[in-house]
């Protein structure tokens, strides 16, 4: 009896221990099988909203719309635009039209009287001899003040010889009486009668005419 009863223990101990067995390793199987992912899985958590007054906007960093352009060695051409300039007002126009234009004439200096206004004819003529080449005298474009002397009533100037004068330039006393033995020959070369210049000594008649007039 007893050992009918240890035997039913042994084998109560072997089914219990084989029960345990296969319990544990069907706990074990279960545990190292992958847990099935859902959506909640596999999205991120939430960021954390961010809290703005009432009115105002979220900026996004500056890094995120900041685009890096490549270097070039081009040169970068400015483009001025052009400006019409202003135009002058008529009164600005009309002084410098009155600068540009030239400056009135001055009156020339009266030239000294000719030695040869107090020679003889013969002294004149000998000092003609000696002279050098002819020299142009002095000689005006227009008489002064557009009214010359009466160069007729120098004794042996004519008509013919005023008219002839006042083509060379020759319109007042002053001018003959600066004659020198050069000039003389000059104007000897472009008048009729020349040996009359001379002979009747118009240097000397044109100094005592032109003093005449200043006295």
């Amino acid at each position: 009896m007893l050992l009918k009863s240890a035997a039913l223990l042994i084998i109560a101990f072997l089914i219990g221990r084989g029960i345990g067995y296969l319990l544990t390793r069907q706990a074990r199987k279960t545990a190292e099988k992958p847990k099935p992912l859902l959506l909640e899985d596999e999205l991120p958590p939430p960021a954390a909203e961010s809290i703005l007054p009432p009115g105002e906007v979220e900026l996004m960093p500056l890094e995120a719309n900041y685009v890096t352009l490549p270097a070039t060695s081009a040169p970068v051409t400015t483009v001025v635009p052009k400006t019409r300039k202003p135009r002058p007002e008529p009164e600005v126009i009309a002084k410098a039209r009155a600068a540009a234009k030239p400056a009135a004439r001055k009156a020339e200096p009266s030239p000294a009287v000719s030695p040869l206004a107090a020679m003889t004819p013969d002294q004149v003529e000998a000092a003609i001899a000696a002279a050098g080449a002819p020299l142009e005298p002095a000689r005006l474009k227009v008489a002064d003040k557009g009214k010359p002397d009466p160069l007729l009533d120098i004794v042996g100037i004519g008509p013919v010889n005023e008219v002839q004068l006042h083509a060379l330039g020759i319109y007042h006393f002053r001018q003959i009486a600066a004659w020198t033995p050069e000039n003389i020959k000059w104007v000897s070369e472009r008048i009729k009668f020349p040996g009359r210049i001379v002979r009747e000594n118009w240097m000397k008649q044109a100094a005592e005419f032109e003093a005449a007039k200043k006295g």
